[in-house]
C-alpha cells in the first residue's frame, strides 16, 4: 500500500528524509488485521480461506493463544475466543491499538453473547476499519436469514454492514473495506506533514530583499553593541585613548561575522564582511588623538563605527544580489506550505 498524497510525501522526503523513510516502512508493511469472536465461530477457518493455507488450531479445534498468519500483504492475528471480558480486553486491546483493521466473526446459529457485545463495542471505540461476518448463515433457514443479520447489525458498533455465509466457501479475497488506508497509518502521515508544516510556517518567508534586511538588522545590532562596549571601556579607562579603542573595536570582527553568518539561510555562502578601516596612522593623527581628549575619541569611534556599518551594508547588499536563488527558495517554501496544507485538509 502506497502513502497517499505523493506531492506532500515528496516535500517530506526532500526536507525530512528520515521521517519520510519511516513512513515508507509503515505504508509498505503488511496490514495487521485482528480477527475476534467467540470460541468456535470459525475465525481460523476464515483466515485459512483468505490465506489459502491450512493453518492449524489448538486442542479440540480451539485457538488457545494469539497466532499470526503472515502473507506478503497481510498479517492475520488469529485470537482466542472471547469468554471473560476483562481477559479479552487485556489481550485484544493492545493488539487492536497496533492494528489496521478489526474483523468480528459472529455465529449465525447462536445470538451474540453479552460478553462478546461488550468487548466488541469497547474495541470498536478505536477508529480502525471494522468488518462483521456472520458464519454458518447458510445453515439458517432462508426465510430467517434477514432477521438474523438484522439482529447482529443491531448489536454492531457504527452501524457496520454485516455479511454472512459459509466461511468455508467464502471468497478468497478479503473484503474491500480492509483495503482502505488505516487510521494508524493516516495518523502517522498527518503528524509528519503537520510537524513539517509547523516548522516551515515558523520560518520567515524571505526573498532577496527580505534576507538582505534580516542580515543588515543583525549587522547593525551587533556592531552597535560592540561600539557601545568600546565606548564604555574608554570611559572606564580600560583602554587608553582613541587608537586603542579602535583597535579593540576592530578585533570584534570575527564575532560580528559569526553572528551574521548564523542568521544566514542554511547551506549557503556567507557574506564577506569588511574589517574596520584603521587609516589614522600618521604621526600627526596620533598626536591629535592623544591631545584631543575623551570627547574627540568618542566622536572618532562613532564615526569609524558608522563608516564600518555602511561598508558592511554594501557587502550584504552585494551578497544578496549574487544569490537570486533566495527568490526561488522563498517561492519553494510557499509552495511546500501550500502542498502540505492541502494534504492535511484531505486527511
Amino acid at each position: 500500500m502506497l502513502s497517499p498524497h505523493p506531492e506532500a510525501t515528496a516535500v517530506l522526503r526532500r526536507l525530512r528524509p528520515a521521517r519520510a523513510e519511516a513512513l515508507d516502512v509503515l505504508w509498505s508493511a503488511p496490514a495487521q488485521v485482528v480477527v475476534v469472536g467467540r470460541v468456535g465461530v470459525g475465525k481460523t477457518t476464515l483466515i485459512n480461506r483468505w490465506t489459502g493455507e491450512n493453518h492449524a488450531v489448538g486442542l479440540g479445534g480451539v485457538t488457545q493463544m494469539t497466532q499470526t498468519v503472515a502473507t506478503p500483504n497481510w498479517h492475520w492475528l488469529d485470537t482466542p475466543g472471547i469468554d471473560n471480558p476483562d481477559r479479552a480486553l487485556s489481550l485484544l486491546g493492545p493488539l487492536v491499538d497496533r492494528s489496521d483493521a478489526l474483523v468480528w466473526v459472529v455465529d449465525g446459529l447462536q445470538p451474540a453473547t453479552h460478553t462478546a457485545r461488550l468487548v466488541i463495542h469497547e474495541l470498536a471505540e478505536t477508529d480502525q476499519a471494522l468488518v462483521v461476518l456472520c458464519s454458518r448463515l447458510d445453515l439458517v433457514p432462508e426465510d430467517e436469514q434477514d432477521s438474523v443479520l438484522q439482529r447482529i447489525r443491531a448489536h454492531t458498533p457504527r452501524n457496520t454492514p454485516v455479511m454472512g455465509g459459509d466461511l468455508r466457501a467464502w471468497s478468497q479475497q478479503p473484503p474491500s473495506a480492509l483495503n482502505k488506508p488505516s487510521p494508524r497509518r493516516l495518523r502517522a502521515t498527518k503528524n509528519a506533514f503537520q510537524d513539517l508544516l509547523d516548522v516551515l510556517q515558523a520560518a520567515p518567508l524571505r526573498d532577496q530583499q527580505g534576507w538582505q534586511k534580516r542580515l543588515v538588522d543583525v549587522w547593525h545590532q551587533q556592531l552597535q553593541g560592540a561600539t557601545d562596549h568600546a565606548l564604555a571601556l574608554l570611559d572606564k579607562g580600560a583602554v587608553s585613548g582613541e587608537s586603542a579603542s579602535l583597535v579593540w573595536l576592530s578585533d570584534t570582527h570575527p564575532r560580528l561575522c559569526a553572528a551574521v553568518s548564523a542568521a544566514c539561510p542554511p547551506a549557503m555562502e556567507r557574506p564577506s564582511l569588511p574589517k574596520l578601516r584603521l587609516d589614522s596612522t600618521s604621526a600627526m593623527s596620533r598626536v591629535a588623538a592623544a591631545m584631543g581628549g575623551p570627547d574627540r575619541a568618542r566622536r572618532r569611534i562613532r564615526q569609524a563605527a558608522g563608516a564600518w556599518m555602511l561598508d558592511g551594508d554594501m557587502a550584504i547588499a552585494d551578497w544578496a544580489a549574487d544569490h537570486p536563488m533566495l527568490n526561488v527558495a522563498a517561492r519553494q517554501q510557499q509552495s511546500d506550505c501550500d502542498i502540505l496544507a492541502h494534504a492535511l485538509a484531505a486527511l
